[in-house]
């Protein structure tokens, strides 16, 4: 089981904290691992594998398992709040072991090389950001700067009225970028 939450503060800012809790099959002896925000999630560690003591923070709201060359992961769907310019959607992918501690991060998305997908955007706007059962994709807005020029200027980043899907695959997760989904009737 995964919980999560977090306490907000009148500066903008977050604390999070989180409990994983592994069982074995019987429901017996039970091992507890706390997760407590201890650094902050960028692109200098977007790669790294992670223990539940270097935990980056964030409210999960989804978990999709995946079998990968037989191995399980479970894909995370999370919001951080970050500040009070920009907020964060992450994807990230936990590994829970049977005789060790859980990982968070793993290279299953492979159309990028990441371990996880931090989506930063203008905390003016909202994105959607969920698995689609029926198509089994996880589906969530394609951003870009509003003046079309600022890269990395995630103040300015919003949704531009089209998707960006992750489809299953037998080796992960497979990014489709800046596509237009529609309705069925």
């Amino acid at each position: 089981k995964l919980f999560t939450w977090f306490i907000p503060y009148n500066n903008g800012e977050y604390e999070y904290y989180g409990i994983i809790q592994k069982c074995k099959k019987n429901g017996k002896k039970c091992e507890i691992y706390y997760l407590k925000k201890t650094i902050s999630l960028n692109e200098q560690n977007i790669n790294m594998q992670l223990n539940h003591t270097e935990w980056y923070g964030c409210v999960y709201y989804d978990l999709i398992p995946i079998k990968v060359e037989g191995e399980k992961y479970y894909t995370l769907l999370g919001w951080d709040g970050n500040n009070n310019n920009t907020t964060k959607k992450i994807i990230d992918v936990v590994q829970i072991p049977k005789k060790e501690e859980p990982i968070f991060g793993a290279n299953i998305f492979f159309s990028n090389n990441k371990n996880r997908i931090i989506i930063e955007y203008s905390s003016k706007y909202s994105i959607s950001l969920k698995y689609d059962e029926k198509l089994d994709y996880i589906v969530y807005d394609h951003l870009e700067p509003l003046d079309g020029v600022s890269t990395n200027n995630f103040n300015l980043y919003a949704p531009n009225l089209s998707y960006d899907v992750l489809k299953r695959t037998k080796l992960g997760w497979r990014l489709e970028s800046n596509i237009y989904l529609n309705n069925k009737k």
